[in-house]
């Protein structure tokens, strides 16, 4: 996640799971 490290730093765990499908499924 570097495009997202800044909101990584605040995402950590669940959430970061939650942004990084929903990008990668295109949805």
């Amino acid at each position: 996640i570097r495009f997202l490290q800044g909101e990584g730093t605040k995402v950590k765990g669940g959430d970061e799971v939650s942004i990084v499908p929903a990008i990668a499924g295109g949805r």
